[in-house]
């Protein structure tokens, strides 16, 4: 387009979907709406520019207010407005990272030695295998009931319904893959289900 189309000119013709002019009104003013709006309000160049998408996205949204007015105050509220909520975003992340950092030390330093910890995960790593290995020789029904219920902490009538059954007869088939969990176990590890580690 000609320089000398008016910014005016430009939004009336943006404001009937001409891709064109509004990519000529981007150009003529993101840089100033930048060093004008945003950087006042942002501290990092990457939130300008981020603020600045969500401003001519917003544009795109209401294009056919650009014929309503000036076109640059008309941009400016809303990028004073992308530039507030940006900020108080920024603002709420850096208090969310502060908070998770504090967690994290407090965490770490609750944590028991570090020998202690890797036993622990190490006996609850093999616990795992042991059950997938169980789950995996029982009758699929069985095993089924048991990851619905114990491992998806399911309500009863839930895992019926995922099974497409009663809830007592849910309640009936539970019972039995209890019982051929228990006697897996015993087969194959040599001791009784409530000892997992």
């Amino acid at each position: 387009m000609e320089g000398d189309v008016s910014l005016s000119s430009l939004a009336r013709l943006a404001a009937k979907g001409d891709q064109r002019a509004l990519r000529e009104i981007y150009q003529r003013t993101a840089q100033r709406l930048v060093r004008e709006v945003l950087a006042p309000i942002l501290a990092s160049r990457a939130a300008c520019e981020d603020a600045l998408k969500e401003t001519f996205l917003a544009v795109i949204e209401q294009r056919s207010r650009l014929a309503d007015g000036e076109v640059l105050p008309f941009l400016a509220t809303i990028a004073r407005h992308k530039a507030l909520d940006r900020r108080r975003r920024m603002a709420c992340e850096g208090r969310l990272m502060e908070a998770l950092s504090h967690e994290l030390v407090r965490a770490e330093a609750a944590l028991p030695d570090p020998e202690a910890a890797s036993s622990a995960a190490e006996a609850r790593s093999r616990a795992r295998r042991e059950v997938e290995e169980i789950l995996s020789r029982m009758n699929p029904r069985y095993a089924q009931a048991l990851r619905l219920r114990l491992l998806e902490e399911r309500a009863r009538q839930a895992c019926a319904d995922e099974l497409g059954i009663s809830r007592g007869a849910f309640d009936v088939l539970f019972f039995r893959a209890c019982k051929q969990f228990r006697v897996l176990y015993v087969e194959l590890y040599g001791r009784g289900a409530g000892e997992i580690a």
